[in-house]
């Protein structure tokens, strides 16, 4: 068992847009601020264990998975969580539900008569699935056990999606799948990094023409379940602190 002296456990929050990151920006006031590569990075202790770093690094693969690299460079996180908004096209989700993204792809990369299958061929190989950390999937699903988090593949592509051709293609591989514009990239991003990661995203809309009507109808109802989700895996982290410093103490007076 390690002591309480060990080195300090950092982990960072990250979303794409400031919408996703209002309301959890809200529970860390009193956090410095840093300026690095052009984003604003907010850093905050939260005890003798473990400190939280949160950034908004910008929409879309590019401004993210870049984003996503600067973090691991600079701040060396030991884990990272992609906080944020998604479509579903999975017809029996609920709106404003929590998804724990398994893994990630960008599904836009191939041309419109190609299965997402053929992304495994050799010219497709760094453009394959990326996994989230299994310790994460793990630690999510125990922290947000009451909000029932769905457990879907993240499909990622440069554009918001309210394309029904192009939702009808991704419908057809049977692929119980949600869809973003930057998890891919951030997946890609921390497994070449040697990062634990992991991507967390509220339904927002179903991918069809009504999409950006319903993003932008669900958008502020979203961003309160966002802080919930946040708040839950922070609650979490303290608690397992806690269960660690007892378990400290009572190795000490068992010594």
């Amino acid at each position: 068992m390690c002591g309480i002296h060990e080195k300090m456990k950092r982990i960072f929050f990250v979303t794409a847009s400031t919408a996703e990151a209002r309301e959890i920006l809200k529970k860390l006031s009193g956090a410095r601020k840093e300026n690095v590569c052009g984003l604003t990075v907010y850093l905050k202790k939260m005890n003798l264990k473990f400190e939280i770093g949160m950034a908004v690094l910008g929409i879309a693969k590019v401004s993210f998975g870049i984003g996503t690299q600067v973090i691991i460079d600079r701040y060396a996180p030991d884990e990272i969580y992609c906080l944020g908004f998604c479509g579903s096209l999975v017809e029996d989700t609920k709106l404003l539900s929590p998804v724990i993204c398994t893994e990630s792809f960008q599904y836009d990369i191939y041309s419109s008569n190609k299965s997402i299958k053929d992304i495994y061929s050799p010219e497709y190989r760094r453009l394959a699935r990326y996994p989230a950390s299994f310790d994460l999937i793990k630690k999510s699903k125990k922290a947000l056990e009451d909000m029932k988090p769905y457990m879907f593949l993240m499909g990622t592509g440069d554009n918001f999606l309210n394309d029904r051709i192009t939702a009808d293609r991704l419908k057809k591989e049977n692929l119980p799948m949600v869809v973003d514009q930057e998890t891919a990239a951030f997946y890609q991003s921390c497994y070449y990094s040697g990062v634990k990661a992991i991507a967390i995203k509220i339904i927002t809309d179903r991918c069809d023409h009504y999409a950006y009507k319903s993003y932008t109808e669900q958008e502020g109802e979203a961003g309160k379940k966002l802080v919930l989700v946040f708040q839950k895996l922070m609650q979490y982290e303290l608690d397992n602190f806690h269960r660690d410093l007892y378990m400290i103490k009572e190795e000490k007076n068992n010594g």
